[in-house]
């Protein structure tokens, strides 16, 4: 793919793992200066050989005002017109909230705050959509233990709990499929943020009834990148991110997803999860993200266009020439796709052959790549890391729960 201009620079706002790997890569190999800003020194995109810089900064945890100060000491450097270009739900909230303080020295689509947080907010976002006629699954919002047996009483298991913002604490999770009434009082009781919980039916079948809609619609709202696939495999298992994707286009989906955006005026880069019901026909609204999504390097047009070339073109002024994406491309990532094939295998959902035919044809994977092979060890590094602590927090989970006589054999001596 040519783009004829290419000295605007662009920012990418966290590089969460793949994501900004591959935004780093489409990008950068068409000479487009990227620079990455993300809180872990072994994030894969900081070791990329399309990333011309490299910045640490916790984007989600500083105070405000000193991000924007932060930022905008990059743009300095970079001089006026750089892009931004946001990877998490978090960060596209507060650039919709400090658009003021931050376009003098950066492009990016100008969103109402209250209209980003009400498609990141799940309970908006239902509700919102409600009062559109846009299908959505059953959905409640207990506020207490008495709420929470009332639904299990009039929903049918399994359920899904998921985090209306964010994810849950203490466990870090976005969501919990729950099989039974026991299951689900163990997993309330042991949030501390209730009051960020919402229950929603969960619709069956096979996970290739997932659809994923992802597009880039301009100032006036209009959709000038379109693209739907399914995933075919998630992590977790069962509902979660895609970590086994294919192109496949859907009309529905589309039709679905640009009446909904265009309902309420949205501009900008969104990610929409889409799941179709087979007892009613419909297919229903699970999340929508106001910014690209993880899986973008799934969808990518005969012309070479996918979702980053997109926005790089609108936002500098030059035309898109959109085509759909190529039917039947395949992505995958590594470590999930690996992870979500043992818990497929032991349920007893997914064979070794089966396994091994779903990885032929891959067309892209989330970190190798030939001409540009240390991201994938920089990923290696962080899963090592990542292992390395859930070990250590197991033992010492499992130590605090021993008498201390036992947990603590210096303090048993003492004694």
């Amino acid at each position: 793919m040519l783009i004829p201009d290419v000295s605007a620079p662009v920012v990418v706002l966290r590089s969460i793992g793949h994501c900004g790997l591959g935004i780093t890569r489409s990008l950068g190999s068409l000479r487009i200066p990227v620079y990455v800003v993300e809180s872990d020194p072994l994030t894969p995109a900081f070791f990329s050989r399309y990333t011309r810089g490299r910045y640490l900064w916790n984007l989600e945890e500083e105070e405000p005002e000193k991000t924007v100060s932060f930022l905008r000491s990059i743009g300095e450097d970079l001089g006026a017109g750089a892009l931004l270009l946001p990877t998490s739900d978090r960060v596209a909230a507060f650039l919709a909230e400090n658009w003021e303080a931050l376009s003098s020295c950066f492009r990016f689509p100008r969103s109402s705050p209250e209209g980003v947080k009400s498609l990141s907010d799940k309970h908006a976002m239902s509700q919102l959509a409600g009062r559109l006629g846009v299908p959505v699954p059953e959905t409640r919002f207990p506020a207490t233990r008495v709420e929470v047996a009332d639904l299990a009483a009039a929903l049918k298991f399994p359920l899904i709990l998921k985090a209306i913002v964010g994810r849950f604490t203490p466990s870090h999770k976005r969501q919990f499929v729950v099989q039974n009434q026991d299951e689900l009082f163990r997993i309330y009781d042991s949030l501390t943020n209730r009051q960020n919980l919402m229950v929603q039916e969960y619709i069956s079948g096979p996970e290739d009834n997932c659809w994923i809609f992802h597009g880039y619609f301009n100032e006036k709202s209009e959709c000038l990148a379109r693209f739907t696939g399914k995933k075919v495999r998630q992590y977790p298992a069962y509902g979660g991110h895609t970590c086994l994707g294919i192109c496949v286009r859907n009309t529905v989906v589309e039709e679905i997803s640009i009446r909904f955006l265009r309902a309420i005026g949205y501009s900008g880069l969104v990610d929409i999860d889409v799941r179709y019901d087979a007892r009613d026909g419909l297919y229903k609204l699970l999340d929508v993200n106001p910014r690209i999504g993880a899986n973008s390097r799934l969808f990518v047009s005969p012309n070479g266009l996918d979702l980053a070339r997109a926005y790089y073109l609108d936002m500098t002024g030059q035309s898109i020439n959109f085509e759909p994406a190529v039917e039947g491309r395949k992505w995958a990532v590594e470590d999930y796709d690996f992870l979500s094939c043992l818990r497929y295998w032991s349920d007893g959902k997914l064979s070794l052959l089966e396994m091994l035919r779903s990885w032929r044809g891959i067309d892209e994977w989330g970190y190798l790549k030939s001409t540009d092979p240390l991201p994938a060890f920089a990923g290696l590094v962080c899963d090592a890391a990542k292992v390395g602590r859930g070990i250590k927090n197991h033992i010492f989970a499992s130590s605090s729960e021993l008498p201390k006589s036992i947990a603590s054999p210096k303090h048993s001596q003492a004694s």
